[in-house]
């Protein structure tokens, strides 16, 4: 089974430039570097033009190879960290969960 972590709904403005990045299992006060098994992946979004419209916008990373690697594969709970990089005004996170995904044979 594959493991994703999606984050179910940013919404921002339109004319925002928004980045964070998704850590896991993470110690929060001493956070992983990107070459660093933790460190998971960033969600950037551009701006996009004129306008203040709300954009509603998911992301999802695959977190199988980092539990093996941490050890973290039966865990019952897992840490996920957001870290603001950049980006100014309201950010709205609807949620984060874990999901099992099969693999697919061929």
């Amino acid at each position: 089974m594959n493991k994703q972590v999606p984050k179910n709904c940013s919404r921002h403005g339109s004319d925002k430039y928004v980045k964070f990045d998704v850590h896991i299992d993470d110690d929060e006060d001493n956070l992983s570097e990107p070459d660093q098994t933790e460190f998971v992946g960033t969600f950037v979004n551009l701006f996009h033009g004129q306008g203040h419209n709300i954009k509603v916008t998911s992301f999802k990373v695959g977190i199988s190879k980092v539990l093996d690697c941490l050890e973290a594969k039966e865990d019952d709970v897992v840490l996920v960290t957001l870290v603001p990089k950049v980006g100014k005004g309201d950010v709205i996170i609807g949620g984060i969960k874990v999901e099992f995904i099969p693999k697919y044979k061929d």
